[in-house]
Formats: C-alpha cells, structure tokens, sequence
C-alpha cells in the first residue's frame, strides 16, 4: 500500500482506535487495501479490526455502505484522496485529519469532520458517532458538494482506479 496510508493506518491503531473501542464498545474497523500484511499479522488477535485486503470495485461499495463513519487519518500526502471523494459519493460521513482534506473545498462539520489524531479524538469519535443528525447532515452535504465540484474529477478517478485495479495484485 501507499507508505502515507500504512503510516496513518499503523498510527491510528496503535494511538486511537483502543480507546475508541474502551469508549464505545461494540465496534468494529474494516480495513480494506494491500500491502498490510504486518499489520495483518500484528493485529490478527484483535476481533475489532476486520482486514478485507485488496477488494475489486464491485464488492467495494457494499462494504463501505455497510459502515456508519469512513475515517482518513493521513499524516503526510498529498492531492484529492480518493477515499474521501467514495465516502462522499455513497453519502458515508467523513472523518479526516487536515493533511487529508487539503486542496479539498470541504467546509469542517459541514462536508466533512476535520480532527486532530491527538489523545481527545477518541472521545470526540464517540460524540460524533452517536450524533445522528450532524452524520446525517454532513453525508447529505457532502454528497451535495461532490456531486457539484468533484463529478468530473469523480468520472477520472474511477476509470483510473479501474485501469489501476486491472494490474493490482491478490492480497
């Protein structure tokens, strides 16, 4: 996988998502790309955290669509995340750091969550997973505002993640 995407996936781990679970309990984390296989085995014990591996586009959507949050914890990278624009499109709320949306005209609390991965994210995860209304109002925004900025870009983004996914190995 990406280095950036493994780096936030290690980091976010190993920094928040135990203290997500202490908080909310009964939840679960679906990690889905390749090339993690060391955090594959690193966490193979842990029965919060699901791996899918490489997931072809057609099975992809029904996993995500599955999930009431995406989270993007980029620390470093940069350009339009994929990702976050998937999240929009299947109107999944967003949660993401700042490296994440930048270059992104994605207005915080409005689109999207922007947060810091610092030690009061966990708590503010939980605040934001139990509130219905603003997961609501953010994935019919940000739906809204990738349908009316980012639908070319969108059309571009899947053929080439189609093109890519032709060359991608089995994980």
């Amino acid at each position: 996988g990406y280095n950036a995407n493994v780096d936030a996936l290690r980091y976010f781990l190993k920094n928040q998502w135990v203290f997500i679970v202490e908080r909310i309990g009964n939840i679960k984390i679906h990690i889905i790309g390749f090339g993690l296989t060391n955090l594959k085995v690193e966490y193979k014990r842990n029965p919060t955290i699901v791996f899918h591996g490489y997931v072809p586009d057609e099975k992809l959507n029904n996993i995500i669509m599955k999930c009431r949050i995406n989270i993007v914890p980029l620390r470093y990278g940069g350009g339009i995340k994929g990702k976050i624009l998937q999240s929009l499109n299947l109107k999944i709320p967003c949660i993401a750091t700042k490296v994440a949306v930048e270059g992104m005209e994605l207005i915080d609390k409005e689109h999207i969550i922007v947060e810091y991965l610092d030690n009061t994210f966990p708590e503010k995860f939980e605040k934001y997973y139990n509130d219905i209304e603003l997961l609501k109002k953010i994935s019919n925004n940000g739906y809204k505002i990738m349908k009316e900025k980012y639908k070319g870009f969108w059309l571009v983004y899947l053929q080439d993640l189609w093109k890519k996914s032709e060359l991608l190995p089995e994980d």
